[in-house]
């Protein structure tokens, strides 16, 4: 092997003061957390004008909803 060539690759620099590791697991950190609260609001936005009626039958259901709603059958 020749050892007179330069090397392929250039060692980084590190005298910046930048911490690869710790800039990467803090984006990593950062992400989750905004996808988090993304999808946390999204759910939130979905059930705003929804109820749940547990115990009646679906013809008691619509009796409901039509004196609601200002229907008559």
């Amino acid at each position: 092997m020749d050892m007179d060539k330069e090397p392929i690759i250039e060692p980084i620099d590190l005298s910046t003061g930048i911490e690869f590791t710790c800039a990467t697991i803090a984006a990593a950190v950062f992400a989750v957390i905004i996808v988090s609260v993304l999808l946390i609001l999204r759910s939130r936005r979905k059930q705003k004008n929804t109820f749940l009626i547990v115990g009646l039958s679906d013809s008691g259901k619509t009796l409901i909803f039509s004196t609601w709603v200002g229907l008559t059958m």
